[in-house]
């Protein structure tokens, strides 16, 4: 048996924990993007309002950002 890996009841407990480590590899990039989305919208309108100090300027700026994200996870 290689280094580093026991056996449990005939299971390699490294193969055994491979699929874990994935879902929890997935699951904090996932969670990891979320922040940066948030971040990255506000700070889109933020630059937007800065340069035209306008409520609907930013509120189509958002309303784009709302569509192409829904159309996004719909496909």
């Amino acid at each position: 048996m290689p280094t580093g890996e026991r056996a449990f009841r005939g299971v390699r407990l490294r193969d055994a924990a491979s699929p874990v480590r994935a879902v929890l590899g997935y699951a904090r990039d996932v969670v990891g993007r979320v922040p940066d989305d948030v971040r990255m919208s506000a700070a889109i309108g933020w630059q937007v309002y800065s340069i035209t100090h306008s409520a609907y300027a930013l509120g189509f700026v958002g309303l784009a950002q709302f569509l192409l994200t829904r159309w996004s996870s719909a496909t």
